[in-house]
Parts: C-alpha cells; sequence; structure tokens
C-alpha cells in the first residue's frame, strides 16, 4: 500500500477495524475479555469524537455490524474510555461482565480521577467540534459545504445524513439524491435528508409538527415583529402551495 493510500485512509475504517479486533479478542477468556473491553471501548469514544450526531452515530455502527451493545452498554464502554488505566483496574478486578453495571458503579471515580477545571473539557469539546467539521469536509467537499451554509441542510444531523446517503459515491462526487438535495437547500427549499432517511425507512417514530416547532422555533417567533411574522407566514402559505403542486 502507497503512502498516499494510508495518508487518505478514512479514519472510521479504522475505528471499525478496531472494534472488531476488541468484539473478537473479548471471546477469548478472561484477559481477552479486558483487553478486548478497552479497546473496543477506546474506539467508540474514538468514533463517536468523529460522528457527534446520536442518530448518524447509532446508524453507522448499525450499518457496518458492530452494534453489538445496547446503547446502555455502549455509553458505559464510552465513559470508561475516559481514563483507560483506571477502567483496565476496575475491570480487572469486578465479578460482573455488565458494562453498564460497571460503569454505574465506578463512574464516580472517573469523576475524580478527571482533570480538574472545566478547561479540559472545554478544549475536548472544541477538538471534536473541529475533527468533526474536517471529517465533514473530507466527506462531502469543500464545495459542497459552502453550498449548503445557511441553508436547512446546514445543522450536524443533516449533514451527517447526507454522509449516510452518499456512502458508496466515488471520492469527491455526491450520489443523484444527494445532489438533488443540496441543489433544493442551496436554492432556498426546505428540504431535509433526516426526512428522506425516515420515509425510506417507513420510520414510525417521526417528530410532529408540533413538536419541531417548539424545538426549534418557539424563540425565534417570540423574538420576531408582528410584520416579520406575517411575512414568515406568507412565505410558509406560498411553499405549501408549491409543494402541493
Amino acid at each position: 500500500m502507497s503512502m498516499s493510500n494510508i495518508v487518505r485512509m478514512d479514519p472510521l475504517e479504522r475505528f471499525k477495524a478496531r472494534i472488531r479486533a476488541g468484539w473478537e479478542r473479548t471471546k477469548t477468556g478472561r484477559q481477552g475479555w479486558i483487553d478486548g473491553s478497552l479497546e473496543i471501548a477506546a474506539a467508540l469514544r474514538d468514533a463517536r469524537d468523529n460522528m457527534p450526531a446520536d442518530i448518524a452515530f447509532s446508524t453507522w455502527l448499525k450499518q457496518n455490524d458492530l452494534a453489538f451493545f445496547p446503547k446502555d452498554d455502549r455509553a458505559a464502554l464510552i465513559g470508561l474510555a475516559e481514563n483507560i488505566e483506571l477502567a483496565r483496574d476496575i475491570l480487572m478486578n469486578t465479578t460482573s461482565v455488565s458494562y453498564r453495571v460497571i460503569w454505574q458503579e465506578n463512574k464516580s471515580r472517573f469523576r475524580k480521577a478527571a482533570k480538574p477545571a472545566a478547561t479540559a473539557s472545554r478544549k475536548r469539546k472544541k477538538r471534536t467540534a473541529t475533527r468533526a467539521t474536517t471529517l465533514r469536509t473530507m466527506k462531502l467537499g469543500e464545495e459542497t459545504m459552502a453550498r449548503i451554509k445557511g441553508t436547512s441542510l446546514d445543522r450536524a444531523e443533516e449533514i451527517d445524513e447526507l454522509i449516510m446517503l452518499n456512502r458508496g459515491a466515488p471520492e469527491g462526487e455526491l450520489l443523484p439524491i444527494v445532489a438533488q438535495l443540496v441543489a433544493d437547500a442551496a436554492a432556498g427549499k426546505i428540504v431535509s435528508a433526516r426526512a428522506i432517511t425516515a420515509k425510506s425507512a417507513d420510520c414510525k417514530a417521526k417528530p410532529s409538527l408540533v413538536d419541531a416547532w417548539r424545538k426549534r422555533m418557539a424563540y425565534a417567533w417570540e423574538m420576531a415583529s408582528e410584520q416579520e411574522r406575517s411575512a414568515f407566514i406568507e412565505w410558509l402559505m406560498d411553499h405549501i402551495k408549491e409543494g402541493a403542486r
């Protein structure tokens, strides 16, 4: 393998390999379970840092046959990864094989062992956000990211869903469904990659319009003037008529 191929290797591919390797290792006896669990924990944390949206992360695990654990166990493993040496000591001395139980019994120890001050947390969040933005740009390209900036697709969960919808496309290219979403968004239309996925999966848990309104629009509505509200309602009615055609 050439150096150029190594440099351009998708970091998520490395995380996938580490999770699978750790999973296989957990099946090789007590020490293997400890070492494998720690490898899975670290790989899950790294993957989660590079894909901060919960839905996208869960979908990625399922699509790659990596959903080995229930949600609570997965969260416990990611928590244990905050201090691998402490986690190793805990796993070596526990009689439980439930990550959820192990985490519940020991999570206070991680808080005590953590570096003081919120500075470390802020730095980690900043690094996470930077890595996530870089990864998304690598996946979709700078031109696409620029086109959707300020549109209905300019949210982490929508961008992550675009990446999922674009899986299998040649590097630097967009599949037709993704290209259409980007073009519509750039033209000012209200579109959603998440809605496309939900419809194709016949999702039963779609949010109500009222709930979505309260979550996203209540503040903007309260702060708007009567003139701005009237203009919005007029725009909304035009959009409804356009969608009905």
